[in-house]
């Protein structure tokens, strides 16, 4: 089977060292514009990342060392709910309680988490919580909380898995991609523009390059971005959200003092006119404000930007929202492509993965003659959905209201009843943790848990027949926050294990 795939970025080298580097019976070629640009400040990922760079035989040090990446354990919101407030949204999963009375307090592997139970820690969190025992889901259910208040390396004490992420530049990443993976792996490179495209009734038959080349294909990936350069010709119906956040002005920034700017965590600071961004690497910092262009007149954006600057901040623009039909015919639409709600959460990457093995399993279906383009359209909007559902009850609960922005979200929230959609979430078996282990959600119940605590809203019990000691529970959480505030006490300084990573 031969593969096209449009577009240099993340999304294409991604692909292509996915379908390189796991079927040796495709014949893999990557077409990018050479004067197409990057924006390349700092992106900040999901453990899905890993996982996937994993599974590609990449070695995670080496990875790391060559494109300046960090580890991240944690999405911290500052001043959401008010000013001086703090969360660290973690990736910290329940698991059956049963696992509580073993000597390490953690099931032995990740297939545990999921097994069915009467009763998780997530049920016992949300008792001892609504009835007072414990006031702060970060601090209590998250081990990884006292490594980043102290910003000390975790070493091995972090004994779930999947529990670290990363901060990468993205840029980096793709070169190493297509260095250490798909190239070897035999991808064809192209440096070309593509200037039409021949078809055989929607199906396309062959892009037609500036230089005459025409590339033939069975399938075409388009990782062109917004400008989705080739599904725009099959009509892929675009559907706008209303959704406020649709600019960012972004940049890069040097450290003024390392030990202190250098975090594990990504800073994701509420702001007048919507959120600023700060992603972490080895040697600098990205940077980024979010706003509405409905809401906020760019010049007070920029005036409300505080950095340290490097580079020349840039202004972003995008329409949220996402296609109907991602998968046409023989063309499939991954990463920005697809869709893009805004940067949020950390979601792109995770939505190009999840793109990205559907798109397997449709290639590999559609060589044995069997074809699911509807199966394929109705997963990526419903990853879509769930993100833009998920990203904006950040807003619309937050109780802010010293801008025009955050009254009319406020507003919003009210009008939508954005409580009851977080209760409803918490309870959807769509959000379990089997279904975030099989990558159909990117938010499975306890994120929507611990956002509803974190904002202070009144939440239900996922298990109503759930008995317990509350005693034997609080003393659990207890020594788990005990143990990791006396190893992270202990540990490095977080910039110094970087130094000696980087090195």
């Amino acid at each position: 089977m031969k593969i096209a795939i449009v577009g240099g970025g993340t999304a294409g080298w991604l692909s292509a060292a996915y379908f390189s580097k796991h079927f040796s019976n495709y014949d893999v070629t990557l077409i990018e514009d050479p004067n197409t640009p990057t924006i390349g400040v700092g992106e900040s990922v999901t453990p899905h990342v890993l996982d996937f760079i994993l599974k590609l035989g990449i070695n995670e040090a080496q990875w790391m060392k060559e494109t300046g990446a960090i580890h991240k354990l944690a999405n911290r919101f500052i001043d959401w709910r008010y000013p001086g407030h703090s969360e660290y949204f973690s990736f910290t999963y329940p698991f059956p309680d049963k696992y509580i009375d073993t000597d390490d307090g953690h099931p032995k592997n990740f297939q545990e988490y999921l097994k069915d139970a009467d009763a998780t820690t997530l049920d016992a969190f949300t008792l001892l919580y609504n009835k007072g025992k414990v006031d702060k889901f970060d601090k209590f259910f998250n081990p990884q909380y006292s490594y980043m208040e102290d910003r000390t390396y975790h070493s091995n004490n972090l004994l779930q898995p999947h529990g670290i992420s990363h901060h990468i530049d993205a840029i980096k990443t793709a070169d190493f991609l297509k260095k250490h993976v798909a190239i070897p792996n035999g991808t064809c490179h192209i440096r070309d523009k593509v200037v039409s495209k021949e078809f055989d009734g929607t199906r396309i038959i062959s892009l037609i390059l500036e230089s005459g080349q025409a590339i033939k294909a069975d399938y075409f990936l388009d990782c062109t971005g917004f400008r989705r350069e080739i599904i725009k010709d099959l009509d892929p119906e675009f559907q706008k959200y209303d959704y406020p956040i649709d600019r960012a002005i972004v940049g890069r920034s040097l450290y003024l003092d390392p030990k202190k700017d250098l975090t594990n965590y990504t800073q994701t600071r509420a702001k007048k006119h919507g959120w600023q961004f700060g992603v972490t690497l080895q040697t600098r910092q990205g940077n980024g404000y979010c706003f509405s262009s409905d809401l906020s007149n760019v010049d007070e954006v920029y005036d409300d930007f505080l950095w340290n600057v490097q580079t020349e901040p840039r202004e972003i623009k995008w329409e949220p929202g996402r296609l109907n039909y991602p998968c046409i015919s023989n063309v499939i639409a991954i990463g920005l492509s697809a869709g893009f709600v805004e940067p949020l959460e950390a979601n792109n990457l995770y939505v190009i993965i999840r793109t990205i093995h559907l798109a397997e399993k449709f290639l590999e279906d559609a060589k044995r003659g069997i074809e699911r383009h509807s199966e394929f359209n109705l997963s990526i909007r419903d990853s879509l959905d769930d993100v833009k559902d998920f990203l904006i009850v950040h807003y619309t609960l937050a109780d802010r209201s010293d801008s025009a922005f955050w009254q009319e979200m406020s507003y919003l929230g009210k009008k939508l009843n954005h409580e009851d959609l977080v209760r409803s979430k918490i309870v959807d078996k769509k959000n379990s943790m089997y279904a975030a282990f099989c990558a159909e959600t990117m938010f499975p119940n306890y994120m929507w848990t611990q956002l509803a605590m974190s904002w202070n809203i009144s939440i239900p019990i996922i298990n109503k027949k759930y008995k317990f000691s509350e005693d034997m529970y609080l003393e659990y959480f207890k020594k788990q926050y005990n143990r990791h505030k006396f190893l992270s006490e202990n540990s490095q300084k977080y910039y110094k294990f970087i130094k000696k990573y980087a090195s």
